[in-house]
């Protein structure tokens, strides 16, 4: 069974990817999860309201569990959204 609807945000993905200082971490959350992710995720150029946006889209849809990123700016922007980190 999943442990819920997660949106991975693109520096979390390359952390994990990449098996950057944290990725052990950032697993751990991840696993068996659904995994969502915008179609830009290898496009940075305006990532932050891309990613957010759509993270919202699918959270208005069907409730996502946690909003996983490791932008400190992204989170703190998803926080006032009021998405789940």
């Amino acid at each position: 069974m999943a442990a819920g609807r997660y949106y991975v945000d693109t520096s979390a993905y390359l952390c994990v990817l990449l098996g950057e200082a944290g990725w052990e971490q950032i697993a751990r959350q991840l696993d068996r999860a659904q995994l969502l992710a915008s179609s830009r995720l290898a496009l940075e150029a305006e990532r932050t309201l891309a990613h957010l946006r759509t993270a919202l889209w699918f959270h208005q849809r069907e409730p996502i569990t946690r909003f996983v990123s490791r932008d400190t700016a992204q989170t703190q922007a998803a926080r006032e959204l009021g998405l789940p980190l």
